[in-house]
């Protein structure tokens, strides 16, 4: 048993160095930077690159992307020209070829863009001609109108949707009709005093109203109108109150049925109780008719 217990105390201690041996070790390789080992085109060409905090810088020049059809073709050459035929260049070759086939498409497309487009103004030049717009030199100016809005065509919408409201007192046949008296007795009056600026005066009236009618206004000068008018509202006023009357009656009416039926229906109702308690009480034999 002693000897057990020394084996395990001995390995115990084994551990511990062990690993207080390793995180020292770690901790020196966290600080040292590494060289990565970096395989080339060829075998025996070794190439090393340092991993540090650095980004990785490339010295050598990217080359220009081709500007026309004739410097991809001769890329393409060089390429094929070339001995050494690994992975890198038929990958350039691939790209450059598919760049070749795009550019050539492009150029079909437009070729055939303008031999369509040739043809077609061949056939109709008068309609080619008419779908060329040419720009509007002497556009519309915008149009305000009084109230400083602005008006879209040349009749003024403005003021289409707003009533000329006047007083109510121009509509009342009576107002108009005391209106009228007053009129006439100021003219008799003037009559008296000066019979031409009476004269005047009629006129005066006269061509207002003449005027208003030609605005299209409704001019209600004629005394015996106004009367009719004044009758008709009278008798419509009388009409609507014997109906508001008989309306009221026949409300009432209705109400005093219905209250009548009412008290009917209870009375009824109580007089068949007690005729019922009355049947039973005599059934029972405690009461005797």
């Amino acid at each position: 048993m002693t000897v057990i217990k020394q084996l395990k105390k001995s390995n115990n201690k084994l551990a511990l160095e062990l690993t207080k041996e390793l995180n020292f070790i770690k901790n020196v390789f966290s600080v040292l930077s590494i060289p990565l080992q970096k395989k080339g085109d060829m075998e025996d060409q070794m190439d090393f690159e340092m991993i540090g905090d650095k980004p990785e810088q490339n010295d050598k020049p990217q080359p220009a992307r081709a500007s026309n059809i004739i410097e991809l073709q001769e890329r393409l050459e060089k390429i094929k020209s070339q001995n050494n035929y690994n992975l890198k260049n038929k990958l350039a070759k691939k790209s450059l070829n598919s760049k070749l086939n795009k550019i050539k498409k492009r150029e079909r497309v437009k070729i055939n863009k303008h031999k369509v487009q040739a043809v077609l103004d061949s056939e109709n030049p008068t309609e080619t001609k008419k779908n060329i717009v040419k720009p509007n030199v002497n556009a519309a100016k915008p149009i305000f109108n009084n109230e400083g809005k602005l008006v879209f065509s040349k009749f003024d919408f403005a003021k289409l949707g707003d009533r000329d409201r006047g007083s109510k007192g121009n509509k009342d046949p009576k107002k108009l009709l005391d209106n009228l008296k007053q009129q006439e007795e100021k003219i008799k009056n003037i009559a008296e005093v000066d019979s031409e600026k009476a004269k005047e005066l009629k006129e005066k009236i006269a061509w207002k109203n003449i005027l208003q009618k030609a605005e299209g206004e409704k001019v209600k000068d004629d005394p015996t109108l106004l009367k009719k008018s004044i009758k008709k509202i009278e008798q419509t006023k009388k009409v609507s109150k014997k109906k508001w009357e008989n309306r009221i009656q026949s409300v009432e009416k209705k109400k005093e049925d219905r209250q009548k039926k009412r008290k009917e229906n209870i009375s009824k109702k109580k007089k068949e109780k007690k005729a019922k308690v009355v049947k039973r009480a005599v059934k029972r034999g405690r009461v005797v008719i």
